[in-house]
């Protein structure tokens, strides 16, 4: 999707970084480090998830998929990703359809595309991430059991769990042994 204001992008990005200062990153839990996920003027740096878990409050946040004024739908969302991701990503949308002022049946439509798209986007971008730890875990498995893997794991689960059924068959028999005796 393309940006309807790269200029105007570029100035919220470059602002946003101004103001939270270059290489900023959360002191608390030193991950975050997007700008519009880092609260403004705090010193140390503070993300929007760390404050939250500090107030006691939980670190989601609703996010409103099509806008508050097309629709009530919301999805619970990490904070930082809700500020950081989705809400920037509503500039791009096209002009009114976040706001919809009057109530445009097809302004409406429009939101409900871009809020589709953005939330599908920001999943599947989540998930590629998971995707790389799943690999790294198959190249792991792979040197350490081979490339059938599968079956010698599968086999050592077996080995394992009739193991534990044994020794718990022996512990019920000493209990029920040890209940004759008194």
């Amino acid at each position: 999707m393309r940006e309807h204001n790269p200029i105007g992008a570029w100035l919220r990005s470059s602002r946003s970084q101004r103001r939270v200062g270059p290489g900023a990153v959360c002191a608390t839990c030193g991950k975050e480090s997007r700008p519009y996920g880092l609260i403004f003027g705090r010193e140390p740096p503070c993300c929007y998830r760390c404050e939250r878990v500090a107030q006691g409050r939980p670190p989601y946040e609703d996010n409103h998929v099509f806008g508050k004024h097309n629709s009530d739908l919301t999805i619970r969302y990490p904070i930082n990703d809700h500020r950081a991701v989705l809400s920037v990503a509503q500039y791009r949308w096209a002009p009114g359809a976040l706001d919809n002022p009057n109530g445009s049946v097809l302004r409406e439509g429009i939101a409900r595309m871009h809020g589709a798209y953005d939330n599908v986007e920001h999943i599947l971008d989540a998930n590629r991430a998971f995707a790389q730890k799943f690999a790294h875990l198959e190249d792991q498995l792979t040197i350490i059991y081979g490339p059938d893997w599968p079956e010698k794991l599968e086999a050592a689960a077996a080995r394992k769990l009739a193991s534990i059924r044994r020794r718990r068959k022996r512990n019920a028999a000493d209990r029920s042994d040890g209940a004759d005796d008194r």
